[in-house]
Order: C-alpha cells, then sequence, then structure tokens
C-alpha cells in the first residue's frame, strides 16, 4: 500500500479505530481501546482503509439499541409464555438485520456504503445461532463486497453427526453474511416495494413475517434440503454441493504458498545492574 503511494505523504490512506491515522501510530499498539469516538462519516470516506475491532462494532450496537434503531438480543426461556410471546415479535421485525440502512442512522460506519468490509477471524460471524450484537451490527453495514478471513479450520471427525450438523450450520450463517445468493439471504432489490410491504404473509405457519426473515428462513430450509440433510446421511449428491459451493467462494493459502520470509532472529547482550 505504501509503495503503491510513492515516496510523497501516506497520511490519509489508513484509519485505525482508537488510534488515528496510521502514520501517526507508535508501535507496538499495545491495548487500543474504544474510548475515543470515530471520525465523522464523511471523513472516514477520505480513506481507503478503515480498520476498527469486534469490540466497536459491540459499542456501536448498544448506542443504536438505546437509540431505538435496532432491537436487544434476547434470549428466552421457552417455558414462559409472555418471553416467548415478546421474542416471537422480536424476531418477525427487531431481528431484521439485512433492512436498508436509515439515513439517520446514529453509527458512522452505518452512514456509509463500503466498497468492501473483510471480516478477520470471520468465524465469529457463525458461532452463534441466533447472532450476538457485534454480528447483528455488521450484518447491517452496506457493502458492495464482503469477505470472511480466518485462520481458525473446522476440526473434527465427520463421522460425528452432531459436529457436522453444527459446523454446517455454521457455514450457513457465514453465507448470510457473504449474500449467498441461493444459501444466504439478500435484501429486496426493489427499495420502494419494501418499503410499501416490508411484510410479507406465510402460509406455513399463518402469520405475518418481515420479507428479510422469511427470505432468510427460505435460504435455511434450502441448505437443509441440497446440503446438509444429504451431507450427514453420506450421500454423494450433499458432497458434491458443498464441495461446489466451498470452490466457488473459498481461497485457501497455506504456508507454505505465500512463501513468507523467514524470521531474523538477532541476539544482543543487555548489562542489569544488581543490587547490592
Amino acid at each position: 500500500l505504501f509503495t503503491s503511494a510513492g515516496t510523497g505523504n501516506v497520511r490519509g490512506l489508513v484509519y485505525l479505530d482508537g488510534v488515528g491515522d496510521i502514520m501517526d501510530a507508535r508501535m507496538p499498539l499495545g491495548d487500543v481501546g474504544n474510548s475515543e469516538s470515530m471520525l465523522p462519516a464523511y471523513q472516514l470516506a477520505n480513506y481507503m482503509i478503515v480498520v476498527t475491532s469486534f469490540s466497536r462494532c459491540e459499542q456501536e450496537f448498544q448506542n443504536e439499541v438505546r437509540a431505538g434503531r435496532m432491537g436487544k438480543v434476547v434470549v428466552t426461556n421457552p417455558l414462559d409464555n409472555r418471553k416467548r410471546k415478546r421474542a416471537t415479535q422480536y424476531q418477525e421485525s427487531d431481528n431484521d438485520v439485512l433492512r436498508d440502512v436509515s439515513s439517520s442512522s446514529s453509527s458512522n460506519l452505518l452512514q456509509l456504503r463500503w466498497l468492501r468490509i473483510v471480516v478477520d477471524e470471520g468465524h465469529e460471524l457463525g458461532t452463534h445461532a441466533g447472532g450476538n450484537g457485534m454480528t447483528r451490527f455488521i450484518h447491517k453495514m452496506a457493502a458492495e463486497r464482503r469477505w470472511v478471513l480466518s485462520g481458525t479450520p473446522t476440526t473434527g471427525d465427520e463421522n460425528d453427526g452432531s459436529f457436522a450438523a453444527n459446523a454446517l450450520d455454521q457455514l450457513q450463517r457465514l453465507l448470510l453474511f457473504l449474500r449467498h445468493p441461493e444459501y444466504g439471504s439478500l435484501p429486496s432489490s426493489d427499495q420502494a416495494s419494501a418499503k410499501l410491504s416490508p411484510y410479507v404473509y406465510d402460509w406455513r405457519t399463518q402469520k405475518s413475517k418481515s420479507s428479510a426473515v422469511l427470505k432468510r428462513e427460505n435460504a435455511k430450509a434450502i441448505w437443509v434440503t441440497k446440503v446438509k440433510q444429504p451431507f450427514l446421511q453420506k450421500k454423494l449428491e450433499g458432497r458434491k454441493e458443498l464441495l461446489t459451493l466451498l470452490r466457488n467462494i473459498m481461497v485457501m493459502h497455506k504456508k507454505e504458498d505465500i512463501n513468507l520470509p523467514k524470521p531474523q532472529f538477532v541476539q544482543g547482550e543487555v548489562e542489569v545492574d544488581i543490587p547490592a
């Protein structure tokens, strides 16, 4: 990045949340907090790269909740009818993380449409079945391209049914973030229509649901039918479909592929005064 910028001033290329312009950073960074507010959206738009953290996304989510623009993450007891009723209302409205971003959103990160969002340790996006504040906030960020970056492999025994089922569910939740056209949920392409009729009638449950929630459920149902169940039943079509999917969306690099330079070890002596 700096090489492409030449020998001139590279200020204004990379913004580090909690630090500022990368040219003002002092290495090592150490513990970078999120106590400071981020730059306004119009200033962030001037940077080529903006680096933030999961904790910042969680903090921004809480701010959105307090402002009434996003619903809380609710964990309910299924035996409590009152809580179950509130959870149903929440699921059908506030949990719609794919709705259009309002211009009145307080978070500066939500006021921009990003060229690319790269989520490091991206496997975290698929960890929670219902999503948490951090994942819901990242889902709400508008972007033209979405990448998930992770060096944490999915390990385990594929002959263990519970492990394989959980791993496939986690992968489908990553496809939701990636907006996969078949196995992830896409926001409506007709924004005017979405604003006029944000809810649709689900004949299976005979209840009205937000269109994004219903599309998300349909995508998961297709995933279960075409990938998850055949794979768990050790059918060839399930394995072929999963392999085709991974080949289309995933790029894997091993250390030997990247050819990283070997570290240089420097040994020195330091004199230390020892009190008598």
